[in-house]
C-alpha cells in the first residue's frame, strides 16, 4: 500500500473512531457487562474496550485496573492490535522486545498477559479493541479464543446501533426545529398580515 492509500484510509478510519466517541448512558452498562463477562471467561484479571484514535487510547470500558479515561496510543498494546488482523496473543510481556519497557508492564498493574482482537465497523474500518490482560503469563483456550471473537463482534454491533440511534434522534430534533420555525414563520406572516389589512380596513372610515 502506497503512502497516499494509507494516509487517505486512516483518515477514514479516525473518522469512524469519532463516531463512536460519546456513549449513551445504556450503551455504557452493555459494554462494562461485556468487559466484566470477557474478563471471567477468560480467568484473566483486567478486561478493556477502548477506541483508539491518532495519539490517544480511549478507555470506554475497563475491569480490573481502576476508573481511567485514556492514554498514550504508542504505549499500549493494542496500538499493534489494531494494525494486524487476528487475535494479538502475548504470554509474557517481559519475554518480548516490543512491550517489555511500556509503562503498563514496569510498573503497576505490572502486565504480563495480554490478548486483544479488533473492533471493526460494518464498512471495514478498525475502530479500537476489545483485550484481556493478566499480571500473571498465560494462554489462552479455543473456548476463550472464540468467545472474545463473538464478543467484540458484538460490541461493534452495539457500537453501530447506539451511533445510528444517536443519528436518528438528532435527525428527528433538526425535523423538529425546522418544523417549528416553519410554523413561527407562518404565524408572524398572518399577524403582519391580519394588521395590515386592520389598517387598510381603518383608512377607509
Amino acid at each position: 500500500m502506497n503512502y497516499k492509500l494509507m494516509m487517505s484510509s486512516e483518515i477514514e478510519r479516525l473518522k469512524a473512531v469519532e463516531r463512536f466517541k460519546q456513549l449513551d448512558a445504556g450503551l455504557k452498562r452493555d459494554l462494562d457487562e461485556i468487559t466484566n463477562l470477557v474478563a471471567l471467561i477468560c480467568e484473566k484479571s483486567i478486561a478493556v474496550i477502548s477506541l483508539i484514535d491518532d495519539n490517544i487510547q480511549w478507555f470506554k470500558s475497563i475491569v480490573g485496573m481502576g476508573e481511567m479515561e485514556c492514554g498514550d496510543r504508542e504505549l499500549s498494546f493494542c496500538n499493534h492490535t489494531i494494525r494486524n488482523d487476528g487475535l494479538l496473543i502475548i504470554t509474557d510481556a517481559t519475554q518480548d522486545s516490543r512491550f517489555a519497557q511500556l509503562p503498563v508492564v514496569i510498573n503497576e498493574p505490572y502486565v504480563r498477559f495480554y490478548a486483544g482482537t479488533q473492533l471493526k465497523t460494518f464498512d471495514g474500518y478498525v475502530v479500537g479493541t476489545l483485550c484481556v490482560l493478566d499480571s500473571k503469563p498465560g494462554s489462552l483456550t479455543n473456548t476463550q479464543i472464540t468467545s472474545i471473537k463473538v464478543l467484540a463482534k458484538q460490541v461493534s454491533n452495539l457500537l453501530e446501533l447506539n451511533w445510528s440511534l444517536q443519528t436518528l434522534m438528532h435527525q428527528h430534533e433538526q425535523e423538529q426545529t425546522k418544523k417549528q420555525l416553519i410554523e413561527n414563520s407562518a404565524a408572524m406572516f398572518k399577524a403582519i398580515s391580519n394588521n395590515s389589512d386592520n389598517k387598510n380596513a381603518d383608512s377607509l372610515h
